[in-house]
């Protein structure tokens, strides 16, 4: 959409190619690409610009403006922000803050590789210039102090007008443009002959460009100026004529109505008033149909806006899904701990990194004695129950660095990451206690509930296999132990040597 905007643009079909950029620039805003955004942006605000449309070409440009906040010194996309903003406040005819943005924009290209970049906001503002002075004009009825003009002038003479100045495909319109202006300031300083000079540059350049633009507008504003200064009203009357008609056509609304203004002094010089009062009429007539055009492009921005929002919460939704798919898939869906997945991916990534630390890596295996009794005799209902209480037990009896999961069935482990001997000793005698303790007749009259433990260190060279293996080998072998053992009293995980955590590793 941007590049078709450039081509609109570049056929002065203004209008198709704000639409263009102006779309493109939500599309971009949607997808969080701020350096395409800034470039549809200032083509937008370009484009809204010449169509007459103030309001919404500084605001675009502004916002371009902001998103660069924080790009380096010498950017030439922050300079590019800068030099449309300054456009767009000229052709708004807010002249202060437009030299202020070009100002500012000659000076970040100063700061970067090429000072000579400087060249195109420097043409600007000698644009700006030569605009301020034509309106201040029409209101005095008589051509203000040129100075500032003359100097805008000498400030961008001296630069090089190069191809690696000019920002890509503009070369023929900036040096067409640039020929036009410079022919005003020299009419403006009474030297014909530069003008002239300056004039037939900017009809040549003008002439390859091979289509009808706005530089052709803008050749016709410079006859008119040199045509009214040497005394040739009738002249410079049909230029303006021109003006208006050649600025109509590649829809650049402000040349237009400066070609009103200046027709309506050129008829009043003249003596013609009810032409000048018809003139005049004609161009608030062209105002008005501007600030309708911009409505209208106001309802569909809000459009947008909507589409957007309406976008964002799909993307949000999508977003928020896929992160409770992915919460879901690492979660066991009965007890709310860890599932067996997330446990094997998260011991894996430790065995990988734990030669690196002092403390140890611990795995403590946990079985319930008689499960299958307890779903028949009291239901798997009630199992389920006590599956859900022992995972909660689990976690109220570790650290928090410490991953309780469940394996599956009635088989969970505790990965007790950096952990000394003693403390991974500790809590396993915390966690075989709870669940002693536990009354468990409040779930079901009668209900009994004992496990076993095995606890085994990682070892250099173990694997996810070895070290799970080794853990549950450990559990089977305290558990054989334990209903050997006369009453069958539940145990901690080896009740031989309860005194001596490392008798508990196998």
């Amino acid at each position: 959409m941007l590049c078709l905007a450039e081509c609109e643009r570049a056929t002065s079909k203004i209008r198709v190619a704000a639409n263009w950029a102006q779309r493109g620039a939500h599309l971009f805003h949607l997808l969080r690409d701020v350096s395409g955004e800034v470039d549809a942006l200032l083509m937008f605000a370009h484009c809204a610009s010449m169509l007459g449309r103030s309001e919404e070409s500084v605001e675009s440009a502004l916002l371009a403006v902001r998103l660069l906040e924080d790009a380096p010194p010498g950017s030439r996309q922050k300079m590019s922000a800068f030099n449309y903003l300054g456009l767009a406040y000229c052709l708004s005819r807010n002249f202060a803050p437009a030299d202020e943005a070009l100002q500012q924009a000659v000076k970040i290209a100063q700061a970067g590789d090429t000072p000579a970049g400087a060249f195109q906001p420097r043409a600007n503002q000698l644009y700006a210039s030569i605009m301020r002075a034509a309106t201040e004009r029409y209101f005095l009825g008589h051509l203000p102090c040129t100075a500032g003009v003359t100097a805008a002038h000498a400030a961008c003479a001296k630069l090089d007008r190069g191809q690696d100045t000019l920002v890509a495909g503009s070369k023929v319109i900036a040096l067409a443009l640039w020929a036009l202006m410079s022919s005003i300031e020299a009419t403006w300083s009474r030297n014909f002959e530069r003008a002239d000079a300056d004039l037939a540059e900017g009809h040549a350049w003008a002439a390859r460009y091979g289509v009808m633009a706005r530089m052709n507008a803008t050749e016709a504003w410079a006859r008119v100026e040199l045509a009214w200064a040497m005394g040739r009203l009738e002249e410079a009357e049909r230029h303006a004529i021109d003006l208006i008609s050649i600025a109509s056509t590649v829809e650049h609304q402000q040349l237009a109505c400066m070609g009103h203004l200046l027709l309506t002094q050129l008829l009043e010089l003249q003596g013609k008033t009810t032409e000048a009062l018809a003139e005049t009429r004609r161009l608030r007539q062209r105002e008005q149909a501007i600030r309708s055009e911009g409505l209208e492009s106001r309802a569909r921005v809000v459009a947008w806006q909507l589409e957007i929002r309406r976008s964002e919460g799909v993307m949000l939704q999508l977003t928020t899904a896929s992160r409770e798919f992915e919460r879901l898939s690492m979660e066991d869906a009965l007890t709310g701990i860890a599932n067996r997945r997330f446990f094997e991916r998260t011991l894996a990534q430790h065995l990988r990194t734990q030669a690196a630390s002092q403390a140890r890596l611990w795995i403590a295996f946990l079985d319930v004695d008689h499960f299958k009794q307890v779903n028949d005799r009291f239901s798997h209902a009630v199992g389920d129950r006590v599956l859900v209480r022992i995972a909660e037990l689990l976690k109220a009896n570790v650290r928090g660095k410490d991953l309780p999961a469940r394996l599956g069935g009635d088989e969970f482990v505790v990965m007790l990451d950096a952990a000394q001997e003693q403390t991974a000793g500790l809590a396993c005698d915390r966690i075989s206690r709870a669940i002693q303790a536990e009354p468990w007749h409040s779930i079901a009259p009668g209900l009994h509930v004992a496990v076993s433990l095995g606890l085994a260190c990682a070892e250099a060279g173990d694997t996810l296999e070895s070290l799970l293996h080794r853990s549950d080998t450990a559990m089977y072998s305290l558990k054989r132990k334990r209903h050997a053992s006369p009453g069958g009293e539940p145990v901690r995980g080896d009740d031989s040597a309860p005194d001596n955590p490392a008798a508990r590793r196998p």
